[in-house]
């Protein structure tokens, strides 16, 4: 694991070392005592919210995820981090990687002390346990978004660059032709090439195509699937991708 990702190993039934913070009031006010959480990071789950963050977060409009491992580091999916919370707090998590958190849930302030519970959400976590279904031996399911990502916005005729509504699922060999949807047989298209090629194939209309189509791996499947990820957990993933990958 690189020197970004730090390793961190929990004891059953404890949450991740320094998860939980504590935040005192004074004269009314809330003291925040994590420095080291930039206010972007962070989200609320109660009352309190930076400013900042709640800008950033009605810009954005897409939520903050957890990637899940299980305990021998394969990859099983994402998760939302109030799923990720319940988590660790249950002490279901084995260990968890990420030299910044990815989130600062809030919870309830206690009556005596003032002091409100703060949970930090590491970007990955390793869930205890194995899974029963090997993911690597699993086909990912075809998505339009993914098949696009998977080939970078490009044409696989005419080599342009075009956004997702401007771009078509094409099949290779017809589907009128016994052609098969899956991810062998389809390729990113513009409006304009489908339409030229129809329900002919390659050969019959004289054309070439500039990229080969693939499978994608568990590891590209979960950077398909992923939007915003943090550098840190992008490099973690992209350093498990095959050789020649097209998403390295």
């Amino acid at each position: 694991m690189n020197a970004s990702m730090r390793q961190h190993e929990t004891g059953r039934g404890q949450s991740p070392g320094r998860s939980f913070k504590s935040k005192k009031k004074s004269n009314g006010r809330a003291v925040r005592l994590d420095q080291v959480i930039h206010p972007t990071q962070s989200i609320e789950i109660s009352g309190h919210v930076d400013r900042t963050d709640k800008a950033n977060r009605n810009q954005s409009h897409t939520p903050l995820r957890v990637l899940q491992l299980d305990v021998t580091g394969v990859p099983q999916s994402w998760m939302t981090t109030e799923m990720a919370a319940g988590h660790l707090v249950t002490g279901t998590v084995a260990w968890y990687a990420g030299e910044l958190p990815l989130a600062v849930l809030r919870g309830g302030v206690n009556a005596q002390t003032g002091v409100q519970s703060i949970l930090e959400i590491p970007p990955i976590i390793a869930l205890r346990g194995q899974s029963r279904i090997n993911l690597h031996d699993c086909v990912p399911v075809l998505t339009n978004p993914k098949l696009f990502r998977r080939d970078r916005h490009q044409c696989y005729l005419c080599g342009g660059i075009f956004k997702d509504a401007d771009l078509t699922r094409e099949h290779i060999i017809p589907t009128s032709r016994q052609g098969e949807d899956k991810w062998i047989n389809v390729a990113s298209a513009c409006k304009t090439c489908n339409g030229l090629k129809g329900n002919k194939l390659l050969s019959e209309m004289n054309m070439e195509m500039l990229y080969a189509p693939y499978v994608p791996s568990l590891y590209e499947d979960l950077l398909l699937r992923g939007r915003h990820i943090r550098a840190d957990v992008h490099e973690w993933l992209t350093s498990k991708l095959p050789k020649g990958s097209r998403l390295s």
